[in-house]
């Protein structure tokens, strides 16, 4: 999806293992490049939990018993249901997908923190308010507002506030928040993985030179 693009969700588009929980709700939330990022996650998760390294890579039969195997689930609401336990809160997230990525893989701190650090500016992002943050619908408790405080203070009777002074309790949905500033998030999205692929590329050349120097060393023996 490109930056700022609208789609309607009633045609579901990936597959369910990489989709983003709105889409697998086929939600009327307007699709933004979020989306793509939340699939980044999943994808990144699969990965890390699979291992990079040829040879020590897992099979998905390895997997069988891990929380994250469930998101390859032929029944979407089963893949639903266990995408929005994992990614409910960062403790869970931290409990039940992130602690079983591959150990013994060489990418394995680097893809730790990327996937860790990708969720919290997805569904944790500090510019927004903490009601906003996570995936579940929140009930706003409804506040008193100056009008009708004042309008209680001046009058001794009892009367039903006016409809103009009070105001009502409302569902916080932190999906539509989160899509309505998609560019703020997405801009800190991709500053995170500019900064990543710069460190994978500077470990990556630091340990050709470590290989280098150790045949040299034994070239020199």
């Amino acid at each position: 999806v490109k930056p700022g693009s609208r789609e309607n969700r009633k045609e579901m588009t990936g597959t369910f293992p990489f989709m983003s929980i709105n889409n697998l709700m086929m939600s009327d939330v307007e699709r933004t490049s979020l989306d793509d990022w939340e699939s980044m996650v999943c994808l990144i998760c699969l990965y890390a939990t699979l291992g990079t390294i040829s040879g020590k890579r897992c099979t998905y039969k390895d997997l069988r018993g891990l929380p994250i195997t469930f998101w390859r689930d032929d029944s979407l609401e089963v893949v639903l249901n266990f995408k929005q336990s994992h990614l409910s809160a960062y403790a869970t997230f931290m409990n039940k997908i992130v602690r079983f990525f591959k150990a013994d893989d060489d990418n394995h701190k680097l893809l730790r923190g990327l996937a860790v650090s990708l969720y919290k500016l997805l569904f944790q992002n500090p510019t927004l308010d903490s009601d906003y943050h996570g995936i579940s619908l929140k009930t706003a408790e409804p506040k008193l507002s100056e009008l009708l405080f004042l309008e209680i203070l001046e009058t001794s009777k009892h009367h039903e506030p006016s409809a103009q002074a009070s105001e009502d309790s409302s569902t916080i949905n932190p999906f539509v928040k989160r899509a309505k500033e998609w560019k703020k998030i997405s801009q800190d999205l991709l500053g995170l993985t500019n900064v990543c692929w710069k460190l994978a590329i500077e470990y990556q050349e630091a340990e050709i030179k470590g290989k280098s120097s150790a045949v040299m060393d034994n070239n020199s023996k």
